[in-house]
């Protein structure tokens, strides 16, 4: 059951740094 954890926290962590990356490129235009 860790495993999944870890797996679900690593994609969320994906997800967010696409995000965060996104945004900061999106209030640069």
């Amino acid at each position: 059951m860790a495993w999944i954890i870890l797996i679900v926290a690593g994609m969320l962590e994906a997800v967010w740094a696409s995000a965060l990356s996104a945004s900061k490129g999106f209030k640069r235009r």
